[in-house]
């Protein structure tokens, strides 16, 4: 698992971009986020997870995994993954 602060997602960087998603500043922890890498030719939007530290460090790993399931599922129906 990659963990990033919640500022990569609300400001623009030399490598990423989020002027395209206006929701980001408004995502609550869990919620998904979308940021563009611009250093690689592929521009789709990666579609993230936001967490804030505190909700970070209370997750066990029971609720990752059930997170992880239900995302998986929203995924799928939303053609974000193959399945």
């Amino acid at each position: 698992m990659i963990g990033s602060t919640v500022d990569i997602y609300r400001h623009e960087w030399v490598s990423f971009t989020t002027k395209d998603f206006p929701e980001n500043a408004h995502a609550k922890s869990g919620e998904i986020v979308r940021i563009v890498m611009k250093d690689v030719n592929d521009r789709r939007p990666v579609v993230d997870v936001v967490w804030f530290p505190e909700d970070y460090l209370n997750l066990s790993p029971l609720r990752i995994w059930s997170w992880l399931y239900s995302t998986n599922r929203w995924a799928m129906k939303t053609n974000l993954v193959n399945g």
